[in-house]
């Protein structure tokens, strides 16, 4: 179910950002915030967690589907962050990455 999921996703964030490591991982709040698109958003956030707040995004069945699209999206990402136009990606996996939660949407 959704809380499952939830719990999967706070675990995923918590094991590879060790700014996450000591964070109580029942306490990580997740949050879909997701629009159109070929990936699923999620805000994910924990106190005492560095970044206190995280996007992670996750591709869907359509963006899986197209290898290239996901690395056009990942080499624009980090020519971006590189010239300080988005934030950088903090970690990245076979169907997802995570990025600082930044700008809008405090």
């Amino acid at each position: 179910g959704v809380e499952e999921e939830e719990r999967s996703l706070a675990n995923l964030v918590a094991s590879v950002l060790p700014g996450w490591a000591a964070v109580d991982r029942a306490q990580v709040e997740v949050e879909e915030v997701s629009g159109e698109g070929a990936q699923t958003t999620h805000r994910v956030s924990a106190f005492g967690a560095e970044p206190q707040s995280v996007a992670l995004h996750k591709w869907t069945e359509v963006g899986l589907a197209d290898e290239i699209y996901q690395q056009r999206t990942s080499a624009a990402a980090v020519l971006f962050a590189k010239h300080g136009l988005a934030p950088p990606r903090l970690a990245e996996g076979g169907d997802w990455y995570i990025e600082p939660w930044e700008g809008s949407g405090e």
